[in-house]
């Protein structure tokens, strides 16, 4: 199967094959463009998630002022750094 069709129809064994061919050091194989894109997309995913995080974290300090019996964003704080 090539590897564009392999891409579109089943990503984790496209994944598992390119993993493969890299390992092996056979670059001419591998989906480089494709490759290229998925690590570029990961790379956004991980900068959007560490920005709604510091968000939530920044977040928290202003609103622990407020009395509450539970205090929300502390446990927000506990939440993001447990991760």
């Amino acid at each position: 199967m090539s590897n564009q069709r392999l891409y579109d129809q089943d990503f984790y064994a496209w994944a598992n094959e390119q993993a493969g061919l890299l390992r092996d050091g056979r670059f001419s194989e591998a989906d480089m463009e494709h490759i290229a894109e998925e690590i570029e997309s990961m790379g956004k995913t991980e900068k959007r998630e560490l920005v709604s995080r510091l968000t939530l974290l920044a977040a928290a300090p202003a609103e622990v002022a407020v009395p509450t019996s539970v205090p929300k964003p502390v446990l927000a704080c506990r939440d993001q750094r447990s991760v």
